[in-house]
């Protein structure tokens, strides 16, 4: 038999409708992946105060993020067309972590498994959840596998990222006002552990890449459930750069190379609204970098970098194949200056 490598595209878990949006949350915050209170003695009062004040709040959430983006339809797109650029030897499937054992009954034991989070920082709670989840499933599994545990500074991502800068100032108006850059990360519940310091080296890489000498902040939204996102929160960051005289917003999201519904949400019509309010002229938004081409390239080049790390040998491998893969489309231009 044909051995077959599958390849995981690990998503962050999402309610998939509003009508269970409560229910995912008590799931998430009992969680130790994904959450662990500042005071663990505590942790039981302070769930039951975050399920009683933050359900409504997801399944509004989930009610005004659309079908697309619950159902995770970009994520699936793109791992149809990853799977294309591998070729036939491989399959590949974007997973949230309750979709991760039903996965592991199609893996048989001849085959291999390469893990790869669609959040490059999987240095806090709520990013390597899915990672775990991922092990969790192939426990006692006879399948090779290979993880590929986070990429948040690596050149092919950084690329992608600066790619999706530069797309979106293509579109700017010719009599726009001198625009900053706010980066975006998802916000978490509990103690933050290495994932904001590794969303802050995505960010200065993307700015080495780009060459950019304008203002850049870095923001965070809220956790799901949480009325606000840690500091330093994105309504704040909006307010500041706009009492300092701000007047163009270029949002660029980071925290995740897709949709979810906390970022869905928070650079949508209300992103605008904020901007509006702090006396900010012009808002545009970056597209997400898993979107365009060159991160489907990087993910390619990271399941050919982890099955080296692993030393499997890969005869199929065709060598014109090999070359599109790891070329990776041309670099973006640089972030002209005004």
């Amino acid at each position: 038999m044909a051995r077959t490598t599958h390849v995981w595209l690990l998503r962050p878990a999402v309610p998939t409708s509003a009508d269970d949006a409560a229910d995912w949350l008590r799931a998430h915050l009992a969680d130790a992946d994904q959450v662990t209170p500042t005071w663990p003695i505590l942790g039981g009062l302070w769930r039951w105060w975050v399920r009683r004040r933050g359900a409504e709040r997801v399944v509004a959430h989930c009610r005004d993020a659309g079908r697309a983006v619950l159902r995770g339809e970009a994520d699936e797109l793109l791992a149809r067309d990853l799977g294309r650029v591998l070729g036939p030897h491989y399959r590949a499937r974007a997973l949230a972590p309750h979709e991760l054992v039903s996965a592991a009954r199609d893996v048989g034991g001849s085959d291999r498994v390469v893990m790869i989070p669609l959040c490059a920082q999987v240095g806090g709670r709520s990013t390597i959840g899915p990672l775990r989840a991922g092990h969790a499933a192939l426990a006692g599994h006879t399948a090779a596998r290979a993880d590929v545990a986070g990429y948040p500074d690596a050149a092919d991502f950084v690329d992608a990222v600066a790619e999706s800068l530069a797309t979106c100032l293509l579109d700017r108006p010719t009599d726009a006002p001198p625009y900053e850059l706010v980066f975006v990360g998802l916000g978490w519940h509990g103690r933050p552990d290495a994932y904001p310091a590794q969303v802050q080296a995505s960010v200065d890489a993307v700015l080495r890449r780009t060459g950019t000498r304008r203002n850049a902040s870095l923001a965070f939204v809220p956790a799901p459930g949480a009325a606000r996102g840690p500091d330093p929160a994105l309504a704040d960051v909006i307010a500041e750069r706009g009492a300092a005289g701000a007047r163009a917003l270029v949002f660029v999201p980071i925290g995740c190379s897709l949709p979810t519904v906390e970022l869905h949400l928070a650079l949508g019509p209300a992103l605008r609204d904020a901007a509006r309010a702090a006396g900010v002229q012009h808002v545009a938004v970056a597209p997400y970098a898993g979107t365009l081409p060159s991160f489907l390239h990087m993910l390619a080049s990271q399941v050919r970098q982890a099955e080296g790390r692993a030393n499997w040998e890969v005869p199929w491998r065709d060598a014109l194949v090999e070359g599109v893969v790891l070329g990776l489309t041309p670099a973006p231009p640089p972030v002209e200056e005004e």
